[in-house]
């Protein structure tokens, strides 16, 4: 989603660059935690563990920033950036919803 703000702003400015880059690595890093947490023998349940936790915290960030950074592509009015703040209330649900997930679905290919 990110990428699609990312290309309707005019120009390429460093910022927009960076945060383009920012969000591929999320999800770089959520494709890879997810794939070898999978793929974990069953002597290795703490290292599936931090593959889940790491993945889950990337996909969750990787999901909310994008609706958070929105309005800066946009040049919108201050208050639309202001409501878009509170989106950071909504990181550690979405966070927990991807562990949550991660687990289930990686459990049952252990």
């Amino acid at each position: 989603m990110l990428f699609v703000f990312g290309y309707l702003v005019p120009g390429n400015d460093w910022p927009v660059t960076l945060i383009r880059v920012t969000e591929a690595v999320f999800v770089a890093a959520t494709i890879t935690c997810f794939f070898f947490a999978g793929t974990v023998r069953h002597d290795r349940p703490e290292f599936r563990r931090l593959l889940v936790t790491i993945g889950s915290i990337s996909a969750g960030i990787g999901v909310v920033m994008p609706f958070e950074l929105a309005p800066f592509f946009f040049d919108v009015r201050g208050e639309v950036m202001m409501a878009s703040v509170m989106l950071i209330l909504l990181y550690p649900f979405t966070i927990l919803g991807f562990c949550l997930l991660f687990l289930l679905l990686t459990r049952s290919s252990v």
